[in-house]
């Protein structure tokens, strides 16, 4: 149910904000549901800080290399901000990607499934959908959608997810806000599947129409046709017939009685010899 949901991501929240609210900031890098226990006294609580840091990255400073073989080494590509995955952005890695995985674990925690799945170009283009089927409220829908923002300037931090959490579950936020952030008169809303599904259908039917049905948008290969300015064009040249007068007898030889000589539309000459 959302009140079972609720309780365990606000309980997260709280353990989350004892991490990023320390006089040195601790990153945890690997929050995921398996890393949430129940305990004996019916709380949730976090476990496994084998990835958890204070130093915060930065992929141009410390080398590109580098800090991709420590993401893959401590953190889950499901959970990754984007911020991990482009690196080449030369954005540091702060506590903003716990929230970003605050985010997949809430997603997963009301479907049961991830919401970018190991998807790179989604999790860097923040595409997700909410099943149409859904059972939560709009409210909850927003603060998934909240916290799944690309871009980390625009990311809440843990005191902002941390109010509009606990004031879901109809409870007063422990969390202190210590930097003084702002909180949003309102939150945007993820799409859901029909809603993904029309909107692709719509720009399908936009280059349909701008192409046609029977079109391409790239002209098709025409046959070269051959030039002209190296050809030169063959005349044509009606034969004439020439009459050359019979050469003298010499030497007591007969001499040739008729020749004839024929141009044809080649150029050629032959001699017709005739006794």
């Amino acid at each position: 149910s959302e009140a079972e949901v609720l309780h365990i991501f606000c309980d997260t929240c709280e353990a989350v904000a004892r991490l990023h609210q320390c006089k040195t900031p601790i990153i945890h890098r690997d929050l995921k549901v398996e890393n949430i226990l129940l305990n004996d006294q019916g709380n949730y609580v976090l476990c496994d800080f084998g990835s958890a840091t204070h130093k915060i990255l930065v992929p141009h400073k410390d080398g590109v290399t580098a800090v991709e073989d420590e993401i893959k080494k401590y953190t889950t590509l499901s959970y990754r901000a984007p911020e991990m995955i482009n690196l080449y952005a030369g954005k540091a890695i702060t506590t903003k990607a716990d929230i970003w995985a605050l985010g997949c674990l809430l997603y997963k925690l009301c479907f049961f499934t991830l919401p970018f799945g190991e998807s790179q170009v989604a999790i860097c283009d923040g595409t997700f959908m909410v099943p149409d089927n859904s059972k939560f409220s709009s409210k909850l829908h927003s603060l998934i959608r909240y916290m799944l923002e690309p871009d980390q300037e625009k990311r809440p931090d843990v005191y902002q997810v941390s109010h509009f959490a606990f004031k879901l579950a109809g409870k007063d936020c422990p969390v202190p806000n210590l930097q003084n952030s702002p909180i949003p008169t309102s939150l945007p809303e993820p799409l859901t599947a029909s809603e993904v599904a029309a909107k692709k259908s719509m720009t399908k039917a936009r280059i349909t129409d701008s192409v046609g049905p029977t079109e391409t948008s790239i002209a098709p290969r025409q046959r070269p046709k051959a030039g002209n300015s190296n050809v030169l064009p063959l005349a044509t040249v009606t034969p004439v017939k020439m009459t050359v007068p019979s050469a003298p007898v010499s030497n007591g030889q007969k001499g040739l009685c008729s020749s004839s000589l024929s141009l044809n539309g080649r150029g050629f000459a032959f001699t017709r010899l005739v006794a």
